[in-house]
């Protein structure tokens, strides 16, 4: 959510995604040529290159905000790999974004009634910390 837009009222709710946290920032370029090497690298020889980059284009993003290094986009992990980069990242995460939404708003945290999870595997990251 870009919030520098939003106008609030006093009683507004904001919503801001975790993806506003992620440190990595890549171009569409950049990622597709990721996701071709890291495709090359599997030996997937009938990976269709050329729907990837109309799908991609066709996003209308100009950057993508990723948490890995770029080498690591589109690497298929191990389920142990997978569950640290998880436990590692996904918390810290969603309380960075949590805290520039919470700034954003402005309002008084004592006044905020409920909490929602969206995503499966936040909550299950975030129950076992």
């Amino acid at each position: 959510t870009n919030c520098n837009n939003f106008s609030t009222g006093n009683n507004a709710a904001l919503i801001l995604s975790t993806g506003s946290a992620f440190g990595n920032h890549y171009t569409t370029e950049q990622i597709i040529n990721a996701l071709d090497k890291q495709q090359k690298l599997q030996g997937n020889d009938n990976f269709d290159l050329d729907f990837a980059i109309r799908v991609l284009h066709g996003c209308g993003f100009k950057h993508h905000s990723i948490v890995l290094p770029l080498e690591d986009v589109f690497r298929r992990f191990s389920r142990s790999e997978y569950l640290e980069h998880r436990s590692k990242y996904l918390v810290r995460l969603a309380e960075r974004a949590g805290i520039e939404a919470l700034n954003r708003w402005g309002g008084e945290r004592s006044r905020i009634t409920h909490l929602f999870l969206g995503n499966h595997d936040w909550c299950h990251a975030f129950a076992n910390n």
